[in-house]
């Protein structure tokens, strides 16, 4: 597990595309958040903002709101509920784990004739080193799944894409920045996102050992 941690520390130019702040948090703490998140890749400019609560460092539950550009494809909005659990919270594991879940619903500004709607799972892996009495630095991995449905009336069709990143976020505090990279589709995305949390009472709840 040293040299898996040590080697996404060495690839750790990541992607920003999680929303979770929940590996940022310590094991017990509740608290909200929000975060902007810019990103490039050869088909469009992306630009999101999201707002969110953390419970016990593990569960985050989280809204994102997103304006895509491109040349190719126009202009389009989202809106994105999402969800996010760690049940491996680093401490007597060397690690955290996760895994998610959101909904998007994308709107075009060309058309209101298109609907555009994504179901995205994905899993992720986190290791957190210490580097000051607040600071720390967090390279992590993830993947993700996601199932899109395209209907313009009366044709309908449904799409899949799979996607792998690899991030590092550095947090001073309660505050985060995190570049990042990931593919899919033979299309690298290049990302940064910038956080702050908004800590409130800890241990609600004690969730177990990991």
């Amino acid at each position: 597990m040293k040299i898996l941690a040590l080697l996404l520390l060495f690839l750790a130019i990541a992607t920003g595309c999680s929303f979770a702040q929940n590996y940022l948090m310590d094991n017990g703490e509740n608290g909200s958040f929000v975060n902007a998140f810019v990103g490039k890749d050869k088909i469009a400019f992306y630009k999101q903002a999201t707002i969110g609560y953390s419970i016990n460092g593990r569960l985050d539950m989280a809204l994102s709101g997103s304006h895509v550009h491109g040349d190719h494809i126009g202009t389009f909005y989202t809106i994105t509920p999402s969800l996010s659990y760690l049940f491996i919270k680093q401490n007597k594991m060397p690690f955290s784990m996760g895994i998610s879940t959101e909904y998007e619903v994308k709107r075009f500004t060309q058309t209101d004739l298109i609907k555009h709607n994504s179901f995205r799972v994905g899993a992720s892996l986190y290791h957190r080193f210490k580097i000051g009495n607040n600071a720390s630095l967090i390279p992590g991995a993830f993947a993700t799944f996601t199932n899109t449905t395209r209907s313009l009336a009366p044709y309908r069709d449904h799409v899949n894409v799979s996607r792998m990143g690899l991030q590092n976020t550095i947090l001073l505090k309660t505050f985060s920045i995190t570049p990042g990279v990931s593919y899919s589709q033979n299309t690298y995305l290049f990302s940064l996102r910038f956080g702050i949390i908004f800590k409130g009472a800890n241990h609600i709840e004690d969730l177990g050992d990991f």
